[in-house]
């Protein structure tokens, strides 16, 4: 009997196994535009970071939208906190000079009026390695312009490919 059902199990096992890991598209077929009208945004947001300058990046931010940030601590513990994208936005002009973040090859999900970018991130300050991990913004066209309603993101100092 056993002879007969280890067959058969492995046989519907075997989608399981053969499943793709990552996100499924979305919508296969958007065009080129729309990804780079997604990613505005997020550039935005680089280019205000970079520039110490909250008004660059207010215009991309929907209202309510909130950041949160899951950092690995030095002793490896973690910790997960949020903030209104509001009140981040209100302390940049405080934050340390010559910071940069980039993110090399972001991954864009849209559907309608939604979208996703998400991607590897690598952040430096005064030329600096910092840190790195993901970031995950999701977005919502509002009036025709495409606008960050939250952003998630990794931190951590270690496996970021230095």
């Amino acid at each position: 009997m056993t002879r007969f059902l280890t067959p058969l199990m492995l046989l519907l096992a075997t989608p399981a196994f053969a499943q793709d890991s990552g996100l499924p598209p979305a919508q296969v077929d958007a065009p080129q535009d729309d990804y780079r009208a997604v990613l505005e945004p997020v550039d935005a947001l680089f280019a205000g970071i970079a520039a110490h300058d909250a008004d660059l990046i207010r215009p991309y931010i929907l209202d309510g939208a909130m950041i949160t940030v899951a950092d690995q601590m030095p002793n490896g513990d973690r910790a997960t906190h949020r903030v209104a994208f509001g009140e981040w936005l209100d302390g940049l002009a405080g934050a340390p000079q010559g910071m940069q973040e980039g993110m090399p090859n972001p991954a864009v999900e849209i559907d309608g009026d939604i979208a996703m970018v998400w991607g590897f991130y690598t952040f430096k300050i005064a030329g600096q390695f910092s840190h790195c991990g993901v970031d995950h913004f999701s977005l919502v066209r509002q009036d025709g312009k495409w606008k960050i309603a939250d952003l998630t993101f990794s931190t951590r100092k270690d496996d970021c490919g230095q």
